[in-house]
């Protein structure tokens, strides 16, 4: 029988309480919570996204800017693409590099409020910036070689991808065009 839950009357029970049918935790974590930079680290992580797509704009923008021109100018041979090539893995290294390690991170990351630091929340030395660029490489080689393997399977056969082959269309310069005689393109 209950004890009697009358106003002003208190009443001891001859035993302890019945425990609770669910009782929280004691601890949340069963191992010691992680670092803090590392806390901060996952909430950024949208914004890295924003930041390297500010990044590939300026430095590829730039990249691209080069080629048009000497597109335009009529200077553009194919030793010359393979110099920009390469030339495209010492800008992206130099962006990165010089950046992360003298200001404390990239345009992109400046303008979204990110900033580069240690696991201490220290900002990172030059050559902790520097070694971290290395990471583009990595980007760009993977670039490179997707590049090349769309060019080999798609354009093996007479200079056709594969909706061009598809649909039985080539893609040629306009300057050729007028030189062999055919009616200009629009």
């Amino acid at each position: 029988m209950p004890a009697p839950n009358w106003p002003g009357v208190t009443v001891a029970l001859p035993f302890p309480p019945p425990a609770p049918l669910y009782s929280p935790p004691l601890a949340y974590f069963p191992y010691p919570p992680p670092p803090i930079a590392q806390t901060l680290g996952r909430l950024a992580s949208p914004y890295r996204w924003g930041a390297s797509a500010i990044d590939l704009l300026l430095m590829y923008g730039s990249w691209n800017a080069v080629v048009v021109a000497l597109l335009l100018a009529g200077r553009f041979e194919t030793w010359l693409f393979a110099l920009l090539v390469a030339g495209v893995y010492v800008w992206a290294y130099a962006y990165y590099a010089l950046q992360e390690a003298f200001v404390g991170g990239t345009v992109g990351k400046h303008v979204l409020g990110l900033a580069l630091v240690d696991a201490k929340l220290e900002p990172i030395r030059a050559r902790q910036g520097a070694a971290r660029a290395l990471e583009v490489f990595l980007w760009l080689f993977g670039v490179l070689v997707g590049m090349a393997l769309v060019q080999w399977i798609l354009i093996r056969k007479g200079g056709q991808g594969a909706a061009d082959r598809l649909v039985g269309t080539y893609v040629v310069r306009k300057r050729a065009l007028v030189e062999v005689g055919a009616r200009p393109a629009r």
